[in-house]
């Protein structure tokens, strides 16, 4: 299953990581980083992306981003 989350901060950009469940997301947004595991904010609205991803490289395969 794909997680669209962004670090809860200002200027935070959305990213996808596939995960097991939310727990399994949460741990993988932050390994490697100094950023506390409250930090992790994930994408609510189903069937919809935010604006701002990271890139388009983030996304998984089949999936994209209406720009207009």
């Amino acid at each position: 299953m794909f997680y669209i989350f962004k670090f809860d901060y200002p200027w935070g950009t959305w990213h996808v990581v596939e995960a097991d469940d939310k727990a399994q997301a949460r741990k993988k947004a932050i390994s490697g980083s100094h950023i506390p595991e409250s930090k992790v904010k994930f994408w609510q609205k189903k069937g919809s992306l935010p604006k701002k991803l990271a890139g388009r490289a983030m996304l998984p395969p089949g999936w994209r981003v209406d720009w207009r």
